[in-house]
């Protein structure tokens, strides 16, 4: 019997304010012979991370703002102009902006030892992902106030599933000096994915 067993975390701060990046990592591995024909495993992976920031666009916003508009304005609201396209870039570090993600890939086989030789294998996979990502402008956000909004949110949901159950039938020979190596395999496969993105305006706080 051949078994291990792996763990790992990765927690990690970005450069941006209240960015960063959390993951948790599970593994494991098992392999035994049933008796001398037959060989049976299974392989188990399990991760989860999440990320809390802006993302990469922040720095685009904070090269293409107006320079000579400052954080806050005379009554001590976060600073805008009429003619901007976009926030207050310190202000956007303020907002709620979150992306979770979980995984388990799981395989298990077998491996049949039929006559001297030949051998059928069999396994079947697992693949499941879940996603989601939440991002909320508050009504405070000075571009949010100029266009008369009290709050967005936006929910992105995502989730995958896939099955593959692979057979093969290998042959191996030597006959004298010349060797043989056939090959026949099957595999089926199952994909099914969900995306559910939920868009919501006017709150009237900003308690989410």
């Amino acid at each position: 019997t051949i078994y291990s067993f792996s763990a790992g975390l990765n927690d990690q701060k970005g450069v941006i304010m209240g960015s960063g990046f959390k993951r948790y990592n599970l593994g494991s591995n098992l392999e035994t012979n049933v008796f001398d024909q037959l060989k049976v495993g299974a392989n188990l992976k399990y991760s989860q991370s999440a990320t809390k920031g802006t993302g990469n666009s922040f720095y685009t916003n904070i090269v293409n703002y107006r320079p000579d508009v400052p954080l806050y304005d005379e009554k001590g609201n976060y600073a805008t102009t009429n003619d901007s396209t976009s926030s207050n870039p310190y202000a956007q570090l303020m907002q709620i902006s979150e992306s979770e993600n979980k995984n388990l890939m799981a395989s298990f086989y077998g491996e049949y030892e039929i006559i001297n030789g030949l051998k059928l294998r069999s396994s079947l996979s697992y693949n499941i992902v879940d996603g989601s990502n939440l991002r909320y402008i508050p009504s405070w956000d000075p571009f949010a106030m100029s266009n008369g909004r009290t709050g967005s949110r936006t929910d992105n949901l995502n989730s995958l599933n896939s099955r593959i159950f692979d057979n093969t039938l290998t042959y191996n020979k030597f006959f004298s000096k010349h060797y043989l190596n056939a090959v026949a395999g099957i595999s089926f496969t199952q994909d099914k994915s969900d995306f559910t993105r939920i868009s919501s305006t006017n709150f009237p706080n900003d308690d989410v």
